[in-house]
């Protein structure tokens, strides 16, 4: 299978407080950072192998985790006002519900914006967390803290658009790793049932979820074909 070709986004809008892009701030900056994110349809199990990986970094290689779920950056840009979306949020608990609203509004945040604006909120927070860290050492010369080692893997759960994928391996290069889970469809079906949802629910979310018909929606099934390992 041939590589995937890098699709540059039209706008690369400055973060905020800032006057450069996610990009250009992340140039600055030589460490030892890993971006791993991890794609794969709904019911598939990524969250439980996301957390499985982390287990690893944390007690086989000692490194610092830290785990971004894409999902809540969709919710906070619903709770923000980002994107006019009501979402109940009394049924945030019921899985159809907040699923089903999350695929709505992820696809509402790219039309609005763009395909990878919710990577460029990822890499925001990626980002923040870097100074953070930077800002609790000890005062050092500028010149030190750029090369200082910052062992700490970002786990990313998940992505559900090349172009999010195209951001993050664009921006990360060699640094940024993409597993996709793989399910058979029947286990993900029981699965979503067991949650609480009834067979067309689950049939529904499933359909949407695998590739919305939508020129912004979601694009798992491409998503899937950028993943550097497969996990079964």
């Amino acid at each position: 299978m041939g590589e995937p070709a890098i699709k540059i986004a039209k706008k690369q809008p400055a973060l905020p407080g800032t006057n450069e892009s996610p990009k250009e701030q992340i140039k600055k900056r030589q460490t030892e950072e890993l971006i791993i994110a991890f794609c794969g349809p709904v019911g598939s199990g990524v969250s439980l192998v996301a957390e499985k990986v982390k287990e690893i970094f944390k007690s086989k290689f000692r490194y610092d985790v830290v785990t971004i779920k894409v999902s809540d950056k969709i919710l906070e840009a619903i709770v923000n006002k980002k994107i006019d979306h009501d979402f109940d949020l009394t049924k945030k608990d019921e899985p159809f519900y907040k699923i089903k609203e999350l695929q709505i509004a992820g696809t509402k945040i790219r039309k609005k914006y763009e395909n990878d604006t919710l990577s460029l909120l990822t890499i925001r927070n990626i980002l923040l967390d870097y100074q953070n860290k930077l800002a609790a050492q000890e005062p050092e010369s500028e010149e030190d803290l750029k090369y200082k080692s910052h062992r700490t893997v970002y786990i990313i759960d998940s992505l559900k658009h090349p172009d999010e994928v195209n951001l993050l391996r664009l921006v990360y290069g060699n640094a940024f790793f993409l597993f996709g889970v793989l399910c058979p469809s029947s286990i993900r079906q029981k699965r979503l049932e067991e949650k609480g949802m009834t067979a067309p629910e689950a049939s529904e979310i499933m359909k949407r979820d695998r590739s919305e018909n939508v020129e912004h929606g979601q694009q798992l099934v491409k998503t899937l074909q950028y993943a550097d390992f497969f996990v079964r």
